[in-house]
């Protein structure tokens, strides 16, 4: 490039960059085409265009770029993950596995590691292994069933997972022990949890789908749940800022407003909100006071949401932590997408892999969260 198109195809890219971090994919892809007629030979470029297509729903030209990435530079891990992800989207677990590995390089709390303990699918009997979880809350608790792999195989397991899931960890001691943040330990081997189902080849077929895999302990005696009979029937319309397709996945409450209103037909019907925060003010702007009941003071970490959850009759949400942790714990759930979905929900499917008493309520199109929550009230009008 001459240092004039330098500078354009920075400009592009940059640009391309910005509108992909804000979820304006449209915008991003057409940054990004700029680029690539300056420089199509830019393995960062080619790998975010991937990324791009992939978050588009063009998930075959999405896998040429991931590709074209990986022939530009093998070592460069974001367009394999990339195309783990669409591996994995259409259940092609024995492709998606090795490529979605890659995650690990993302993560610096494995480079301290020491190498040559890592668990590669050695004989575990009568062996200790470390399962150390990454990513996401859902991530830790969809790829927990793993852990009974570990356990039949005769080891000793313990959990390094994050603090706000320790206490569900430990009601859950078939899983394995909980380590504590200062808990020193001798080991014999250590393991990413989410590398479980890589070393062991996990296909569909060996995918733990056991309802109810967590157990919840039990609800705290004085929970506003108690006082109400009926169907009661919790709810997600928001999901963590932190995760990049927030903007993509959440739903705003005025979208649910016709779901909640069933409860004025409905004397027996009851909304529980589910996140650990307050949302009084957003809930009174929606005209939704009193249809709603919150109970963010009765939730400190994913125990005391467990045990919330294991008390209701059904959950709706997005696709959060919520959608995970119902889905372990068995419970009646529906989950609503957006037209393109994380992979772990497949492509068309009503149904789940992952949880058998999970149904799946789809974006037809982007942005149209209005026909799957129709959906959702003709199955509760009739619940």
């Amino acid at each position: 490039m001459t240092p004039d198109k330098s500078g354009e195809f920075s400009l592009h890219f940059e640009s391309g960059n910005e509108a992909f971090g804000n979820g304006e994919f449209d915008q991003a892809l057409r940054a990004y085409s700029r680029s690539y007629q300056i420089n199509a030979r830019h393995t960062v470029l080619n790998g975010n265009i991937a990324a791009t297509l992939y978050e588009l729903g063009q998930f075959d030209r999405a896998k040429n770029f991931a590709k074209r990435a990986i022939e530009l530079n093998p070592e460069f891990n974001r367009p394999h993950v990339t195309l783990g992800m669409l591996h994995l989207l259409n259940e092609d677990f024995s492709l998606g596995w090795p490529e979605y590995e890659w995650t690990a390089t993302l993560a610096d709390k494995f480079k301290t590691l020491p190498e040559e303990r890592k668990w590669r699918g050695e004989s575990l009997r009568n062996c200790r292994i470390v399962v150390i979880d990454e990513q996401g809350y859902g991530d830790t608790i969809q790829f927990l069933r793993f852990s009974r792999f570990l356990v039949e195989a005769g080891a000793e397991v313990f959990l390094d997972i994050k603090k706000p899931l320790r206490r569900l960890g430990e009601a859950n001691p078939q899983l394995g022990s909980v380590l504590q943040s200062d808990q020193a330990l001798e080991f014999t081997y250590w393991t990413r949890l989410l590398s479980i189902p890589a070393v062991i080849n996990a296909e569909a077929k060996q995918i733990p789908t056991t309802p109810g895999y967590l157990v919840a302990p039990p609800l705290r005696a004085d929970s506003r749940i108690n006082h109400v009979s009926g169907r009661k029937i919790g709810v997600i319309w928001k999901g963590s800022d932190v995760n990049g397709r927030d903007k993509i996945r959440s739903v705003r409450l005025s979208d649910l407003k016709p779901l909640i209103q069933l409860s004025e037909a409905h004397a027996d019907l009851h909304f529980f909100h589910l996140h650990h925060q307050s949302f009084g003010e957003e809930i009174n702007q929606a005209g939704l006071a009193g249809a709603i009941t919150e109970l963010h003071n009765e939730i400190s970490d994913f125990a005391d949401l467990a045990a919330v959850i294991h008390s209701l009759d059904l959950v709706i949400t997005i696709d959060t932590a919520v959608a995970h942790l119902a889905g372990a714990l068995g419970k009646k759930t529906y989950c609503i997408l957006s037209h393109v979905p994380d992979w772990r929900w497949g492509i068309n499917r009503s149904d789940s892999l992952w949880y058998p008493n999970t149904r799946l309520f789809r974006q037809p199109i982007p942005d149209d969260w209005q026909s799957p929550i129709d959906q959702i009230i003709q199955e509760v009008a009739h619940f």
